[in-house]
């Protein structure tokens, strides 16, 4: 007995060997029939992991018919007498070759004594005739596993810089010029979302062969990872060969991928870079091809856009303001203003809205339009959300202790959050955190959003209202008219007020169209329960309008711009009404807060 059970611990030990050298050899359990295969013994064979049957003996599968007979006796008797074989077949190859190899089994037995399994090593033979040409189909696997995708077939990144820069130098000794399409899948993380990865597999092979399709012999398609392509198209005549060539995959991409009688659709965004004109490395031409993709996606998408002078000097400028945007962050040099909102029916402030300001040293400030969509881009934008709802809350904190007037123990200041707050599963808790640390009540903050912010997921949003509605927080719909949302949807949505965008009030009581816009918010609105806050009212003309049309709150400069938080305390003590004959009660000095950059 124990020679037999140092039998097994030899033989589980053999096992961690052949692993260890990457040993091809299959484990056979002689009663359950269970079969282990070790990786290298799938790499010999040709086969895949995971599209092979579990029961299946697979070196017997690819044994040729005539030797199976002989495999399968050695087998037979070497379990019947639990003893060693060697023998020689022939394999046939998943590519139809013939190959000599040798299988040595060996039976091992359990702690019992019991006929427990047969291990089977698998190598070529030493003296086979085929060992040369097997010896160059392994040289070409592995060549074709270093430089190509394993999924699509095609060169990968690695093999994709060599033939760009092969081109790029073709490019400077004949002075041609040649092209690098940038293509990147629209949504595709969707499709694995809903269908599952396979699937996405599927179509990443379908859109590479669709790719290969739209290009001319001598390019080079490319995987570069993920859902990201590239197609290098080279001596070109002219630079509108490359469109030629872009627009015809936009068009054969966005044609249904079918699965399972299901339709999958799909489109592509691609950016092309043109050498010299754009760079004459494969470094600039990738990064430039790569700006203009992004903007094809931020255009809308299913389209392909050149990487040009303008586009760059835009990329150059957004680099330049993100990086001295994050300097001011980290310096604190973020300014927070106050905008007020005063009450059509008694004349008083009622409320305020918090707003960010990038004070510059000559005076000016950066358009919060400037820097706020590049804030969302680059992740800063929760660090500037954080900042605004704190200065909010330490303002509101401060008029009620220092002030025992009336109108400034009902201070209220409403702040803007973005998408990427409404994305946190616990913002309702994170603002009542903040709201209670300060001391106040959820009544003294009003939320923000804005209908394109809704639209990226509405369901989401509407639970987050409803949470932070039931908490006492107000909740606000800004530049409402501009998000093209659904009145299904508004009529779901738990908000207090609408904020109709100043684009509508600009030109009115003149402008028809504006005018009949702005009668069918309001009615809508009160109909619905809701109030409404007409942003960017300048005139006296405009504000008889509103006020005609029964308008409940003005915000904009006929009354005061956005004040920095010393003259908005002072406005606020005054209690008293803030329009007397419908002219706004500032000084002079005030005035001076208004922006030459129209902000509100």
């Amino acid at each position: 007995m124990k020679n037999k059970k140092t039998i097994n611990l030899d033989a589980h030990l053999f096992i961690e060997i052949l692993d260890t050298a990457q040993v091809a050899y299959s484990l056979s359990h002689i009663l359950t029939g269970a079969q282990r295969w070790s990786e290298t013994f799938y790499r010999i064979l040709g086969l895949s992991p995971e599209k092979t049957l579990p029961s299946t003996d697979l070196l017997l599968s690819t044994v040729h018919p005539e030797d199976r007979a002989h495999l399968l006796s050695a087998r037979q008797e070497a379990i019947a007498d639990q003893n060693h074989y060697e023998i020689e077949f022939r394999m046939i190859q998943k590519n139809g070759q013939e190959c000599l190899l040798k299988a040595q089994g060996t039976v091992c037995s359990d702690q019992t004594g019991q006929k427990a399994c047969l291990i089977e090593i698998l190598q070529a033979h030493t003296e086979n005739p085929l060992d040369k040409k097997n010896n160059d189909t392994l040289k070409e696997e592995v060549e074709n596993s270093a430089y190509k995708d394993p999924l699509t077939g095609l060169p990968n990144r690695q093999l994709f810089y060599d033939r760009l820069e092969q081109t790029i130098q073709h490019v400077k000794r004949n002075h041609t010029i040649c092209a690098l399409l940038y293509i990147d899948l629209d949504n595709f993380k969707t499709i694995n979302d809903t269908r599952g990865h396979w699937v996405g597999d599927l179509y990443l092979q379908e859109i590479a062969r669709r790719l290969k399709e739209c290009a001319r012999a001598g390019d080079t398609v490319s995987r570069l990872g993920g859902d990201e392509f590239a197609l290098i198209l080279e001596t070109l005549t002219e630079e509108k060969e490359a469109a030629i060539v872009a627009e015809r995959i936009v068009k054969l991409i966005s044609i249904p991928f079918y699965h399972l009688d299901e339709s999958i659709y799909a489109s592509v965004s691609i950016g092309i870079s043109v050498c010299p004109r754009n760079g004459t490395s494969s470094e600039s031409l990738l990064k430039n091809a790569d700006v203009a993709m992004y903007h094809a996606k931020k255009t809308g998408k299913n389209r392909f856009h050149f990487f040009t002078k303008t586009l760059n000097e835009k990329i150059i400028k957004q680099a330049a303001i993100e990086t001295a945007l994050r300097k001011s962050m980290k310096r604190k040099e973020l300014e927070t203003y106050f905008q007020p909102i005063i009450s059509l029916k008694d004349h008083q402030i009622i409320s305020m809205e918090a707003l960010i300001r990038w004070p510059q040293a000559d005076g000016t400030f950066i358009p919060p339009d400037e820097f706020i969509p590049l804030a969302e881009k680059r992740g800063l934008i929760s660090d500037i959300d954080k900042f605004m709802i704190h200065k909010a809350c330490g303002f509101v904190q401060e008029i009620i202790s220092n002030t025992s007037n009336t109108l400034a123990q009902k201070t209220h200041v409403s702040v803007n959050l973005s998408s990427v707050d409404f994305e946190r599963i616990d913002l309702c808790k994170h603002l009542l955190d903040v709201v209670q640390w300060f001391g106040l009540e959820p009544h003294h903050i009003g939320i923000e959003i804005t209908e394109t912010m809704l639209i990226k997921n509405m369901k989401l949003a509407i639970e987050h209202l409803s949470v932070l509605r039931e908490q006492g927080f107000s909740v606000s719909i800004d530049d409402f008219g501009t998000g093209y949302s659904s009145l299904n949807y508004l009529a779901q949505l738990p908000i207090d007020i609408l904020k109709m965008d100043g684009s509508f009030v600009l030109d009115l009581p003149d402008n028809r169209r504006n005018s009949a816009i702005a009668k069918a918010i309001v009615l809508m609105a009160h109909e619905m329960g809701i109030q409404v806050i007409a942003e960017g009212v300048e005139t006296e003309a405009q504000l008889d309008f509103l006020r005609d049309i029964d308008c409940d709150q003005i915000q904009g400069h006929i009354f005061s711009p956005a004040l920095p938080r010393n003259k908005m305390e002072n406005l606020l003590t005054q209690a008293a009404p803030f329009i007397e004959t419908g002219v706004a009660v500032l000084t002079s000095s005030d005035t001076s807060y208004k922006s030459s950059n129209q902000l509100k």
